[in-house]
C-alpha cells in the first residue's frame, strides 16, 4: 500500500481516514472525527457566548532560526477556525505560515495570541524557547494589546502535531485560555 502524501496537517483528518481505512479502522476514525467536531464546535459555542463575540487568536511559533505565523492551512491555524474563533486583521486566510520579522512584531496583535516553540534535539528545542523567550521580551511584543490584558497564552510543541491526540490537546488549551 503506498502512503498517503502529505501535504499539510490541517489535513490530519483525511490522514486518519486513510490509514484507518487501511487496518479496517474507518469507523473508528469516523468517531474519532464526529466526537473532535462537536467538541470543537460547543468549545466555540461557548467562548462567543461568554465574549459576545469570536475573539481575533494568532499563533506564534518561536525559533532561533526565525519565529513564524502560522495559518489557517496548517494544524495550529485549522484547530481554531474550527472552533470558530476570528482571523485577525490583515491575517491571510489561506497560507501555511508567514514569517514574523523583528520589526514586523507590532503588527500581530489579536484578542488572543498562543505562542509555541519546538526543537527535534534537547539543543534545538532550548535554542527556540530561549528566542521565544526574548521575543516576548522585546518592546514591539510588550506594547501589544493581548500580552497588555495578558491574554497570550504559552502551549505545548503538539501544536505542530498532525492527528486527533494533537487537535484534541489544543482544544484543551483554547478552553483554558478563551472557554
Amino acid at each position: 500500500m503506498a502512503a498517503y502524501p502529505f501535504e499539510s496537517s490541517a489535513a490530519w483528518k483525511d490522514y486518519l481516514r486513510f490509514y484507518a481505512d487501511a487496518v479496517g479502522r474507518a469507523d473508528e476514525a469516523d468517531r474519532l472525527i464526529a466526537a473532535y467536531e462537536a467538541r470543537a464546535r460547543a468549545l466555540g459555542e461557548r467562548i462567543v457566548a461568554r465574549r459576545g463575540e469570536a475573539p481575533a487568536v494568532r499563533v506564534v511559533r518561536g525559533d532561533a532560526a526565525g519565529h513564524q505565523v502560522y495559518l489557517r492551512d496548517s494544524l495550529p491555524g485549522i484547530v481554531p477556525d474550527e472552533v470558530g474563533l476570528a482571523v485577525p486583521p490583515g491575517e491571510p486566510r489561506t497560507g501555511f505560515a508567514q514569517d514574523l520579522p523583528p520589526e514586523r512584531v507590532g503588527q500581530i496583535d489579536a484578542d488572543a495570541i498562543f505562542v509555541w516553540s519546538f526543537g527535534v534535539n534537547p539543543q534545538i528545542a532550548e535554542d527556540n524557547r530561549t528566542a521565544a523567550s526574548t521575543l516576548m521580551r522585546s518592546p514591539l511584543w510588550r506594547n501589544l494589546g493581548a500580552v497588555r490584558r495578558g491574554d497570550v497564552f504559552l502551549v505545548g510543541d503538539y501544536w505542530i502535531g498532525g492527528g486527533p491526540l494533537a487537535a484534541s490537546a489544543m482544544l484543551d488549551d483554547i478552553e483554558r485560555a478563551l472557554g
